[in-house]
């Protein structure tokens, strides 16, 4: 926890959308050792609200939930204008729909399952800290 880039990571927030309770709740614990500001949704619906309720600075979206998927989720928030960096992950991504958001250049892609510290790294280097 002491590398710098991490530690730019302090106080921003993060949305993240995740429907297995066990893998969110340790995400959120992990992460949030890193200053992150977690709000989490388990569902589309609930990652709207969340999304439509507050303002975010970054992302972490399972691509497979319930009630329309994280690829939704990614859509909405971009047809809103909204340009900050996101993190799609799956267990099962396939590779053309990965390759066609390959132009978003705030966008990655990381596979199930993930080591959360890893995932710190690849926050951190997303949105430039």
């Amino acid at each position: 926890m002491d590398d710098p880039k991490l530690k730019n990571l302090r106080g921003k927030k993060l949305l993240l959308v995740e429907d297995d309770e066990f893998v969110r709740d340790a995400t959120v614990r992990i992460l949030s050792l890193y200053g992150l500001e977690i709000i989490s949704a388990g569902d589309l619906s609930e990652a709207m609200a969340e999304f439509s309720r507050d303002k975010f600075n970054l992302a972490l979206i399972d691509v497979n939930i319930p009630g329309g998927g994280g690829i939704e989720v990614y859509r909405k928030i971009r047809a809103d204008k909204f340009d900050f960096p996101m993190i799609l992950i799956s267990g099962d991504l396939d590779s053309e729909i990965a390759d066609s958001f390959r132009e978003d250049r705030y966008l990655s892609f990381v596979h199930k399952p993930y080591d959360p510290i890893e995932m710190a790294n690849q926050l951190a280097v997303i949105c430039g800290a």
